[in-house]
């Protein structure tokens, strides 16, 4: 998979590059459409990837129980934002960027004992 910086890259040589081959004007137009799309989709594959690892993460979170009965970090962040969007705005439902950023710091703080 080509990297944003080697897409860069090809973006900026892409005119001179066309130019230098007697390639059309609109091949090279459709050339840096399909960049555009190939940025595009890395995008949603790095956002398909970030869910992935959450969904393992409250999957590990649901599965692991320590003798006590606690789930974990995540279990942990999971309902203090419920408690705090119940007190901020009187409501039970945190939005899904706020549901992201719980699991997110969770999943971080689970790792920080792990990192050297």
């Amino acid at each position: 998979m080509l990297t944003p910086d080697q897409l860069a890259i090809l973006r900026t040589s892409l005119n001179v590059i066309a130019a230098d081959n007697g390639i059309t004007p609109r091949t090279t137009k459709l050339a840096m459409r399909l960049l555009a799309h190939i940025d595009a989709q890395a995008k949603r594959i790095a956002e398909l990837e970030r869910d992935a690892t959450r969904y393992r993460a409250l999957r590990e979170a649901i599965i692991t129980v320590d003798p006590s009965g606690h789930r974990g970090t995540i279990e942990t962040a999971i309902k203090e934002l419920i408690q705090r969007v119940h007190f901020e705005r009187a409501t039970m439902e945190p939005t899904n960027d706020e549901f992201d950023a719980a699991i997110d710091a969770a999943m971080e703080q689970q790792c920080q004992p792990c990192q050297p």
